[in-house]
């Protein structure tokens, strides 16, 4: 979420696996460079093996202890970025994409039952965000990745935003989209949004919001979906703890 002189960036923690919702995900990474850069997954953007059935009264458990990693997105993005060491918004997407796609490729030789699973599904997304102190600009830019009923992999591109000072205010969502938009900004989970929604909707350009009413904006959209899951299953995918990092000229700085 963009800010004046900053970008704010948080996930909720909580993954869907193998018919478990278990709430350890790590969603949000920073790389070693290009610097005051953050990279996030959502969907299901690990694919961890485990035996099966899991553990029937602790299946997150026996994910956290037993489960095998044999694909993660974020972290593949991640060395991608450092060894590139390109700014966001001058990197190549399809690239990254195409470097992506060998290792699902990959995954999918080694455990094809998990991937078939995602048939005419999306399997994840990948979300960069950078801040540019030189010209107070912030960038976010997502890529898709699905898997057609046919099992071909289809990538499509989820956002290419550039927020100057200048520019409205705006809050983007990843993930749950639809869901969040119908459930909670245009639904019953709408009374659970912070004042700091009306103080960004009323503000005329990102200049005038600051950073710590966008960061709690940013946090507590989670947490209004967290609130309304309650009464709506379908928001039951957002949950566990919340993780938020704020990006200005002096680094990436853990905030929550």
């Amino acid at each position: 979420m963009p800010a004046k002189n900053a970008l704010l960036v948080a996930a909720d923690s909580r993954f869907t696996t193998l018919g478990a919702r278990c709430d350890f995900s790590v969603k949000l990474m920073v790389p070693t460079a290009p610097p005051l850069t953050i990279v996030a997954g959502t969907g299901t953007s690990e694919w961890i093996s485990a035996r099966y059935p899991l553990w029937p009264n602790d299946p997150c458990g026996d994910l956290k202890k037993n489960g095998i990693i044999f694909f993660d997105a974020k972290a593949l993005t991640l060395k991608y970025l450092e060894e590139m060491k390109q700014p966001i918004w001058l990197l190549d997407l399809k690239a990254l994409a195409d470097h992506i796609n060998v290792a699902i490729i990959e995954a999918a030789q080694q455990n094809p039952g998990f991937v078939q699973q995602f048939a005419g599904k999306t399997m994840f997304q990948i979300v960069v965000g950078a801040f540019d102190p030189a010209t107070a600009t912030s960038y976010v830019r997502a890529l898709q990745f699905n898997l057609t009923d046919d099992l071909k992999i289809e990538v499509k591109l989820g956002a290419d935003l550039k927020f100057k000072d200048a520019d409205r205010p705006d809050y983007p969502h990843f993930g749950d989209t639809e869901t969040f938009a119908q459930h909670v900004m245009s639904g019953a989970g709408n009374r659970y949004l912070p004042k700091s929604f009306e103080q960004i909707q009323s503000a005329a350009t990102i200049s005038d919001v600051g950073a710590e009413v966008a960061s709690d904006l940013a946090i507590n959209l989670i947490e209004a979906a967290k609130l309304a899951s309650v009464e709506i299953p379908e928001l039951m995918s957002i949950g566990g703890d919340v993780i938020a990092y704020k990006i200005d000229a002096t680094g990436v700085a853990r905030i929550k």
